[in-house]
């Protein structure tokens, strides 16, 4: 009641939009640089068994292509369609109110789902984040794994390296 809760977001809230999970992301980047049958990278991920093994695939890919690459093809998989389903999005943003009226939201996602509904959002990214441990010490969103960056837009000042395995 007091809005003590900061809401702690993953890959399910944007798969009504469209979007892959974590799993199905691994999935279209090696499509879409394709990584051979014999690769390091893709014998793991289709032997592989869990959230540990996806984070071991991206440490492989970044090891069989640039960071760089890896990261722009996540960038463009990940691209917010027009047309997505933003209602699990508001639902969150209205729940996750404090006393002061204001959100509070961590996401681990990229995408851009949250700021389409509320354009007036507060974000935060790496490396600057906020403590969330002290109450009333932000408002907003926090995308603890880097946010998605549009292609030829300037400024912003947020780093174009996304955390997807525990090597970054």
């Amino acid at each position: 009641d007091r809005g003590n809760v900061v809401f702690f977001c993953g890959a399910g809230v944007s798969r009504p939009a469209g979007l892959p999970g974590f799993s199905g992301l691994a999935k279209r980047v090696m499509a879409a640089l394709g990584t051979g049958t014999d690769s390091k990278s893709r014998i793991l991920f289709e032997k592989g068994d869990g959230a540990q093994d996806l984070d071991r695939v991206f440490n492989l890919l970044y090891q069989e292509y640039r960071r760089e690459e890896v990261d722009e093809v996540v960038n463009r998989i990940l691209k917010t369609p027009r047309k997505a389903n933003t209602s699990p999005h508001a639902t969150i943003l209205r729940l996750s109110r404090n006393a002061a009226r204001r959100p509070q939201i961590v996401t681990t996602n990229f995408d851009h789902l949250f700021e389409r509904v509320d354009k007036s959002l507060p974000i935060h990214v790496g490396p600057a984040l906020p403590d969330i441990r002290s109450l009333g010490a932000f408002e907003g969103l926090v995308y603890l794994h880097g946010r998605r960056w549009n292609p030829g837009a300037s400024g912003g000042g947020a780093s174009k390296e996304l955390i997807l395995s525990s090597s970054d």
